[in-house]
């Protein structure tokens, strides 16, 4: 039996764990969507993600600009990812610039991409912030995701 302090005591608050949306197959959803949790693709989306972690599972595919702390991709991406980490698994098809501060790449993934450290990108930015503008189409992207870290 609980004594009348622990009845009365007031719980521990507790970071409350969502299950991920989750897009399953063979679902196609066109525009951007946007989670303070997680996000899980395994149909197709056109368009853009946001979210605090995305996965793109094995039979899912992405055509547009993925947004968040953690990406994890074992199926398909074509366009932007702009992430704090990315991971890579050895099914991960990937097109596009990927930016992020923590990489990871499983032997397999097929990659045809041009990735830029974040940090580096940001210190060039400061440095150079002008020039380098010309050079990079994705400056206004990558720049707005590290203004909101």
């Amino acid at each position: 039996m609980r004594s009348n302090n622990e009845m009365n005591s007031s719980p521990t608050p507790q970071h409350s764990k969502a299950a991920p949306s989750l897009l399953s197959e063979p679902l196609v959803v066109s525009g951007t969507l946007q989670s303070q949790n997680e996000i899980q693709v395994d149909g197709n989306v056109i368009g853009n993600l946001r979210a605090r972690k995305i996965t793109v599972g094995s039979q899912g595919t992405v055509l547009g600009e993925v947004v968040a702390e953690t990406v994890i991709v074992r199926g398909q991406v074509k366009g932007h990812i702009i992430a704090n980490t990315i991971i890579l698994a050895s099914t991960a098809r990937i097109e596009g610039v990927a930016a992020s501060r923590y990489l990871s790449v499983e032997a397999g993934a097929k990659l045809d991409t041009r990735f830029y450290n974040i940090q580096e990108l940001s210190d060039q930015l400061k440095s150079r912030g002008a020039s380098l503008k010309g050079q990079l189409p994705e400056y206004q992207e990558i720049l707005s995701v590290m203004a909101a870290e």
